[in-house]
């Protein structure tokens, strides 16, 4: 009995790549993704022109073999619904046992072209120019995944628990505590975050590394308030505080 030339993966395969080719929006194309990265028949599969295998963390190599383009995956990764599991699997600093380099990989994979995956991967916008793959995560994202899954705020609430003393930190606490009972709903507690969020972004001195950092998260969110105090974990009207405050301080270090 003669093999079929697709089996069930391949068949799976074969879809997604014809599907993602007609897409228009960016949420659609994310919903592609999702789908197929989490089913893990992009792993192993057969299709007419032979039998492919990737490793775990190779996936925007399988991407890349789909003839989707770099900027396209970039905006799609972006997108919220995307998990960190997800985005594990395009990990360029996973292990050698997890991936390998492009053209390592792109030697084993069956070209359905004369194109070979390097090329493919050129053509799409993959390849940096000192010739090696870029990354479809955005640096935040990058920071994060590096940092195990911590957001940028979580690590520095980690940096800032280590720089005060076990002591004064009971000490903080209590006050924390003492505080809040002494406050009657969330409106006020609400307007105690505000009023000392404004007092900080006043304060004469305060370094600058918050607003370079606030910056590049403004970047990756696209400067939308609402993405942006939920990942601040801060009220929108403190988001724009801070969108405000990073947008003064680079205009005065422009005018400098």
């Amino acid at each position: 009995m003669a093999t079929p030339l697709l089996d069930n993966n391949g068949a799976k395969v074969v879809h997604f790549a014809a599907d993602v080719r007609t897409l228009g929006k960016i949420g659609e194309l994310a919903d592609k993704i999702i789908e197929m990265a989490e089913s893990g028949a992009w792993r192993r599969y057969r299709t007419a022109v032979g039998s492919d295998k990737w490793l775990e963390c190779e996936f925007d190599y399988f991407l890349i073999s789909c003839d989707l383009e770099y900027d396209d995956v970039y905006r799609a990764i972006k997108w919220e619904k995307l998990g960190e599991q997800v985005r594990a699997m395009m990990d360029h600093d996973a292990d050698p046992a997890e991936r390998r380099p492009l053209e390592q990989a792109a030697a084993k994979w069956h070209s359905p072209t004369a194109e070979m995956l390097v090329e493919r991967a050129a053509r799409l916008g993959w390849i940096k120019t000192d010739g090696s793959a870029r990354s479809p995560l955005s640096e935040r994202q990058r920071r994060k995944q590096a940092a195990g899954g911590k957001t940028n705020e979580q690590q520095a609430r980690d940096q800032r628990r280590k720089r005060v003393t076990a002591k004064r930190r009971r000490e903080l606490d209590r006050l924390a505590t003492d505080t809040l009972a002494g406050l009657a709903d969330d409106d006020e507690r609400r307007y105690l975050l505000d009023a000392i969020t404004t007092r900080l972004a006043r304060k004469p001195g305060r370094p600058t590394g918050d607003h370079e950092q606030w910056a590049k998260d403004i970047a990756d969110l696209d400067a939308d308030t609402k993405k942006l105090a939920q990942h601040w974990s801060v009220n929108p009207a403190a988001a724009r505080q801070r969108v405000a405050s990073v947008r003064k301080y680079a205009n005065k270090i422009t005018a400098r």
